[in-house]
């Protein structure tokens, strides 16, 4: 079943508070499930990692490059702490 977040709240130092359309809540720290570099080097700037926003379409998280990552790989993380391999 797909997850979907309802709600997205920058707490800081990469570290962002999700709520899930099942109610649950829990912090994510980026920075402990991916690597700033190549595509994903924009989100090392502060600046332009606070920019993300919820897409109302498909319920996960982006940046104004495109950057998006799954919500249940989010939902993963936040949760389990499963990591994706490259």
């Amino acid at each position: 079943m797909l997850k979907e977040i309802t709600s997205a709240t920058y707490i800081g130092n990469k570290v962002i508070l999700l709520t899930f359309d099942d109610g649950k809540s829990g912090q994510l720290n980026l920075a402990d499930f991916v690597s700033f570099t190549g595509y994903l080097s924009a989100l090392s700037d502060d600046s332009f990692f606070k920019q993300f926003y919820i897409d109302k379409e498909s319920g996960t998280l982006c940046w104004p490059n495109g950057i998006d990552f799954c919500p249940d790989s989010l939902y993963n993380w936040v949760f389990a702490g499963c990591k994706l391999e490259a």
